[in-house]
């Protein structure tokens, strides 16, 4: 099971919704991104007031910062089944604060 994550622009006029930007990533480093401040912006957007990219970038940022300052003890979280580890979920969250960056206003989707 994954999480994979939309960035979209919708058209009122023609109701036509445009993805611009997406990424999965495994539900496995679930407790990884709760622990260093990603689960809610990434994993619950809609549940959190993130309603469109450009409010997540402090988010992401912060979670970025906590993974690279204590890569240790993140990646001593990776899972035990291999499924996913600490440099997926650095490298997902850079994706995505670059997305949401050069889309700021595109509307956010989290399909769980």
């Amino acid at each position: 099971m994954s999480l994979t994550l939309y960035l979209q622009k919708h058209c009122d006029h023609c109701d036509h919704t445009e993805e611009l930007w997406s990424g999965d990533i495994t539900h496995n480093l679930a407790d990884m991104a709760l622990a260093c401040g990603l689960y809610k912006v990434l994993w619950r957007p809609d549940e959190n007031g993130f309603d469109s990219a450009g409010f997540m970038i402090d988010n992401i940022e912060f979670g970025i910062e906590n993974l690279r300052t204590f890569p240790v003890a993140y990646e001593e979280m990776n899972p035990e089944n291999g499924w996913g580890d600490y440099d997926n979920l650095l490298n997902f969250a850079i994706d995505c604060l670059a997305a949401c960056k050069k889309y700021p206003d595109a509307s956010v989707v989290a399909d769980r």
